[in-house]
């Protein structure tokens, strides 16, 4: 019975996280024609049509949220708000403000916390509240190092970078200072 619900959280939770990346990028496929780190993605290159990303995006939401929500309704609920925080919230504050990496983070923070819901546990639960802050603490020089290397693609989309006006040299040390603190 374990190993069935583990499966059936983890195919839940890659479902429901497919679903955020293709809508994701739907809502950003003019940024991702200009960037070279993304130019060749399925829309970009017209491999896929909009339409088909369309029904990709209903088809595993519906099961997504099923399967998750067969465990635990509430695990269910959790990667639905997933999905809006990071189509709604993360992918819509990119192009405006550097502070989008905190909701972003979040998303990252959710994961382990649908898991612990789906087990039936309280996520309010000091061990949770810990792990999930853990993983939003990493989230943020995952995002850090994503803007060091990719910095010249995301000023040529248009994307707003952390801590833009800092010299290569100077996030370097922040992301050093803050991988040290967080280990």
């Amino acid at each position: 019975f374990i190993w069935a619900t583990i499966g059936n959280v983890f195919l839940g939770v890659f479902l429901l996280s497919s679903t955020a990346s293709a809508l994701n990028q739907l809502q950003e496929k003019t940024f991702d024609s200009i960037m070279n780190r993304t130019k060749n993605r399925p829309l970009p290159t017209k491999q896929l049509g909009s339409r088909s990303v369309i029904t990709l995006f209903g088809i595993f939401t519906f099961f997504g949220f099923w399967i998750l929500y067969y465990v635990h309704p509430f695990a269910g609920l959790l990667g639905l708000l997933n999905i809006i925080l990071y189509n709604f919230v993360y992918t819509k504050l990119k192009p405006v403000t550097s502070l989008a990496i905190f909701p972003g983070a979040l998303v990252g923070a959710v994961p382990p916390v649908i898991g612990w819901a789906a087990a039936g546990a309280s996520i309010f639960e000091p061990k949770i509240l810990f792990l999930a802050f853990f993983m939003f603490l990493w989230q943020v020089p995952h995002f850090l190092l994503l803007a060091v290397k990719y910095t010249k693609d995301y000023k040529k989309a248009g994307f707003v970078i952390a801590f833009q006006s800092s010299t290569d040299k100077q996030v370097r040390w922040i992301l050093f200072l803050w991988v040290v603190s967080t280990s």
